[in-house]
């Protein structure tokens, strides 16, 4: 792989016209930053006799930096979300190719682009990214249902994938059976890139026998798989003290990965409906938007009513852990009334509005990076939309929260870049003076 400048980068989009004399040039650091970012696979370099790790991509993508070298599935969307911003719709469009060229090869997107990462995915947002790519870059009717025609089989393609290869069915005897999505791998060894890790937490004398480590490594690649990895949300019982010695990803049904796939179902429906001509496909992905509806009600919500829980396949009860901020994930991606949502935030507000960083993944302090008291971008980025969408335009209450959130994070990552020598850090430790965390 080479670094390139993308072809479409240009030096001053209109959103930099909007910053005040502070933010412009943190924001200008920012943008430049595509240029460093942008790889492209160069089989030239590759001699005949050589073995590679990379994936074979057609098309220039955009790495998240620092260790990482490769594409990777769910940053993908925030970097799409970056490159609208920056109006790079050319580069947009090859990362979107690239996928679909996955889809097409594989059956299922990988992880990242890495042979290794072919044992597993990432939480499934393609369909959203499709959506965004529409919106954002095709700009006809005409376009978008070509565009359309020519991607459904694909996307279909990665549904089946989670369906019948990620889905648990959970039978209440007086309620019914349900079935929903999981994160599970089939992964029986060390991961590759962190080896000695996944070697040394094996050796423990719980994991006395070769079974029992299979099972760890398979836990520990579908905690990867989630990208909360890792977090006291996969552990038994929260139990923190061992760290992933505990660990029972294969066990639980997240939340948030239900409401992706929800939104999945319904956005299927929508792109049938909007080529036209297929309304038995409108028709089954809408029948399977409401079953998936209710099961969700009847297996994750909690009694309060105000979150909705990972469910423990184990014991078939609500997971017995702490608040995380998957709970409230059905604000992130589905319409809800506003008086909904305010009761949701009202029961809410303490881990929504109450630290100076942002939000923060959970309120357990487990020492696990996807815990409190670390802040991470993609959660911000959730429920700014969802506000803002639920705002709908009126700059009112929801506007004034979704501004609250995005002024403490972007305090926080400013902070951070000016005092750490221009870093801009994938997560921030709020409690340490807005310490970043690599």
């Amino acid at each position: 792989m080479r670094i390139i400048i993308p072809k479409d980068w240009h030096n001053a989009p209109k959103f930099l016209n909007a910053l005040n004399d502070d933010l412009k040039p943190f924001a200008e650091t920012i943008h430049s930053k595509w240029k460093a970012l942008t790889r492209r696979f160069d089989q030239k370099k590759l001699c005949s006799e050589c073995l590679a790790s990379s994936l074979k991509l057609p098309y220039p993508f955009i790495v998240p930096g620092g260790r990482f070298r490769e594409f990777y599935y769910w940053d993908s969307y925030w970097i799409l979300e970056g490159l609208y911003v920056s109006e790079m719709c050319t580069t947009a469009g090859g990362m979107i190719e690239n996928m679909l060229f996955m889809l097409d090869e594989f059956g299922f997107i990988p992880n990242g682009a890495r042979i290794y990462y072919m044992n597993r995915s990432q939480p499934p947002l393609f369909n959203l990214m499709i959506k965004r790519y529409m919106e954002e870059c095709l700009k006809t009717e005409k376009e978008r249902k070509e565009f359309l025609r020519r991607v459904l089989r694909l996307l279909e393609k990665e549904y089946s994938f989670w369906m019948k290869e990620r889905s648990a069915e959970i039978i209440f005897p007086s309620l019914g059976n349900f079935t929903l999505n999981i994160y599970r791998t089939e992964h029986w060894i060390p991961r590759p890139e962190s080896f000695l890790e996944d070697r040394a937490t094996a050796a423990l004398p719980k994991f006395d026998t070769e079974l029992k480590k299979q099972l760890l490594y398979q836990n520990i690649a579908s905690a990867a798989e989630s990208g909360w990895d890792f977090s006291g949300r996969w552990l038994k019982g929260n139990n923190s003290q061992n760290g992933l010695e505990e660990i029972q990803t294969v066990m639980l049904v997240p939340t948030d990965l239900n409401v992706i796939m929800l939104k999945n179902e319904y956005l299927l429906a929508d792109f049938y409906q909007e080529i036209e001509g297929s309304p038995d496909k409108v028709d089954y992905y809408r029948r399977q938007a409401k079953l998936r509806e209710r099961a969700i009600e009847i297996v994750l919500r909690n009694g309060n009513g105000k979150s909705w829980v990972d469910f423990d396949l184990g014991t078939m009860k609500s997971a017995n852990r702490s608040f995380y901020i998957s709970d409230i994930s059905r604000v992130w991606l589905l319409d809800f009334d506003q008086g909904k949502i305010s009761e949701i935030l009202a029961a809410n507000h303490k881990i929504l509005f109450n630290y100076p960083g942002g939000i923060p993944a959970s309120l357990d302090f487990t020492g696990q990076q996807w815990d409190f008291p670390n802040v991470w971008a993609p959660i911000q980025q959730l429920f700014i939309e969802a506000l803002i969408k639920a705002d709908n335009g009126t700059f009112g209450e929801f506007y004034r929260q979704a501004l609250n959130i995005s002024q403490r994070f972007i305090n926080s990552v400013f902070c951070g870049h000016e005092i750490f020598g221009k870093w801009i850090f994938k997560k921030i430790n709020f409690i340490k003076n807005y310490r970043p965390n690599i």
